[in-house]
């Protein structure tokens, strides 16, 4: 690994940290704040990421309590949400609608398999 990639993902982790100041409501609504548990599946999944050469567009905080991954490639957009009780879902859409909204288990092999289909559907 490259000394950019590394540099890339402690950033994107650092991201994912101050996620971590944001209270209930965040969302002017009632969106639970993200959680240690997924800040840390989406750190691990930024390593894998990393190591397979895919760099994330944004990371946010997902409406449902949890963080997401955001990947955008002309009109492709694919994301990986970590909610906080520690599911995870990831979904791939070509513009107009969604399409393989996946559930994914906690795993570096199944998040592997997860990164694949999402740099094999945005042809990166």
């Amino acid at each position: 690994m490259d000394e950019r990639s590394v540099q890339t993902q402690e950033q994107e982790a650092a991201t994912i940290d101050a996620l971590m100041d944001l209270q209930a409501g965040w969302d002017g609504y009632e969106a639970p704040a993200p959680n240690r548990l997924a800040a840390a599946l989406a750190k691990s999944a930024i390593r894998i990421m990393g190591a397979a050469g895919i760099t994330v567009n944004r990371i946010v905080p997902a409406g449902e309590g949890g963080v997401a991954l955001c990947f955008i490639h002309g009109e492709k957009y694919a994301d990986i949400e970590f909610l906080n009780e520690g599911t995870i879902f990831s979904a791939l859409s070509d513009g107009d609608a969604y399409h393989k909204i996946v559930q994914v288990r906690a795993t570096d092999d199944e998040l592997k398999k997860a990164t694949q289909r999402i740099g094999e559907f945005l042809e990166i």
